[in-house]
């Protein structure tokens, strides 16, 4: 036979003994809600929104940080568009100092002589009769000094003494146009030997006159000037270029000038017309030979 287990019986539950807890019964009774909204109504307040409040904080920050950066960069801002003056250092000025008026020196316009006759000795000094140079009429000189009856003279780096008696220190002006005067020499003068017009002779080098006209016949030379002779006539060089021309044996006699009009200056001997850039001379030798001079008056 199976023998079969016996089957356990359920327990009672078991119920829990002692003495309960008294429950909690408030002194006044609580008043309801309709009571406390009435009797305390500053006391409820709506609960405020939390994304509200973080959208305030963060529009506090962004204007902050605007004021913020405007404060540090309008120093910057302004300079671009005010020109900020750089503070002086009042210590580093010092007062500039007044110059007291210095004396006005008055520049004399140098003093000029010209020589009235033919020929004129200018003496080495005023005690001897050593000769330095011998002018001719119409030749202008700056004036050096003057002792007793003669005139210290510039004459190229040094200088000489001219007898006063045959100078004068006021000269006519000229009356004559250039063109007159060089249309006279155009027409007077035997100009063949000279390859083209006379006044293209003035300022050119000594060695561009040599390539031009070739070597001449002869030389000479002294202590202003330089003589270069050629079948007609002869040149004169003074610190290397050309200053003067001169045809000689020429024929003309002071009558052949007339229709110049009214010289600047004439002599028995000599004469001279200008214009106001040429000077043109008449010299009348012992033989009745004449020599007739162009130069220019600067």
């Amino acid at each position: 036979m199976i023998e079969t287990a016996p089957i356990p019986k359920p327990e009672s539950p078991k119920t829990m003994t002692g003495t309960p807890k008294p429950r909690y019964i408030p002194e006044k009774p609580v008043p309801s809600r309709a009571e406390r909204a009435h009797y305390y109504p500053a006391d409820i307040k709506p609960a405020r929104s939390r994304r509200r409040g973080i959208k305030t904080v963060v529009a506090t920050l962004l204007v902050l940080l605007l004021a913020g950066g405007a404060y540090i960069g309008y120093p910057y801002a302004k300079t671009l568009f005010v020109t900020v003056e750089e503070p002086i250092n009042i210590k580093e000025v010092t007062p500039t100092p007044v110059a007291e008026d210095e004396p006005v020196i008055e520049e004399t316009a140098s003093r000029q002589l010209w020589l009235v006759e033919k020929n004129v000795n200018l003496l080495t000094d005023t005690e001897g009769t050593a000769v330095a140079y011998i002018g001719d009429i119409g030749d202008r000189y700056e004036v050096v000094s003057e002792e007793g009856a003669y005139a210290e003279v510039k004459l190229g780096n040094t200088t000489a003494w001219a007898p006063l008696d045959q100078t004068t220190t006021e000269w006519p002006k000229s009356t004559l146009t250039d063109a007159q005067l060089i249309d006279w020499i155009n027409v007077n003068v035997n100009n063949e030997w000279l390859q083209s017009s006379p006044i293209s002779y003035f300022g050119m080098p000594k060695q561009e006159l040599l390539d031009t006209l070739g070597e001449p016949m002869s030389t000479d030379s002294d202590v202003l000037n330089e003589y270069l002779f050629y079948s007609n006539g002869f040149l004169i060089v003074q610190q290397g270029v050309i200053t003067a021309i001169d045809w000689t044996n020429t024929g003309v006699s002071l009558e052949g000038f007339t229709d110049l009009g009214d010289p600047q200056l004439k002599t028995d001997d000599a004469l001279v017309y200008e214009s106001p850039s040429y000077s043109l001379r008449l010299f009348v030798g012992t033989t009745g030979q004449s020599r007739i001079r162009l130069t220019t008056t600067r």
